[in-house]
């Protein structure tokens, strides 16, 4: 077992992350300095809660959803952890995998910690956010990809999925705090964040 570093996470997360009813990791840390990072929050590597990943995959199992999401942050900076958790995730569960990250495919395949979780990732939204593309389908921006490394969805993703439909978003209450989950529109999150703030709430935002 080994300890992962998250900042938050939420449960029935209905399809803006990933297909069907998701269970949602955001692991905290991540060196790159995306201009118009929804998440700054998450960008040190110290804060969030360090957590064990049999206990968090116990809480997992508990919700019955049809598959898990990680983003962050970085997930891939902490390639051990998150490679023991989707392990057992996929033995115990049988259920589908989505990761996202600031790295490329290629970039993944050439870190030895990092490549050795890509055959328990079944889909992986890859690169950087770029603040001048549009946002699409479960991503950020347009730029990014939709990549099945584990092959299960690459049919789906090759036929329908790879596209830009719009981005969605959903917004929850969890512990004082206030989680975007998705792709909002980007004028909205820095007017809700300011009026958040004087309310004395704390916005979690997802890093894309």
């Amino acid at each position: 077992m080994k300890l992962l570093l998250i900042n938050t996470y939420c449960a029935d997360v209905i399809n803006v992350l990933g297909p069907g009813k998701r269970f949602v990791i955001w692991t905290q840390g991540c060196l790159k300095k995306c201009k118009g990072c929804i998440s700054p929050e998450m960008r040190p590597l110290t804060g969030g809660c360090e957590i064990d990943t049999d206990k968090l995959l116990a809480t997992i199992n508990e919700c019955k959803c049809d598959g898990l999401t990680i983003s962050g942050g970085e997930p891939f900076i902490q390639p051990e952890a998150i490679s023991e958790l989707l392990k057992k995730y996929k033995i115990q569960t049988k259920r589908n995998t989505l990761v996202y990250t600031g790295f490329t495919y290629h970039e993944l395949l050439r870190r030895k910690e990092a490549e050795k979780c890509l055959s328990f990732v079944d889909i992986l939204i890859d690169g950087g956010y770029l603040e001048s593309e549009s946002p699409a389908l479960w991503r950020g921006s347009a730029n990014q990809r939709i990549i099945s490394p584990s092959g299960l969805f690459r049919e789906r993703i090759l036929n329908a999925w790879n596209v830009k439909d719009e981005a969605g978003f959903q917004i929850r209450f969890q512990d004082n705090k206030v989680i975007i989950v998705g792709i909002p529109p980007r004028k909205m999150i820095d007017k809700l964040r300011r009026r958040l703030v004087k309310k004395g709430i704390k916005l979690m935002g997802e890093s894309v």
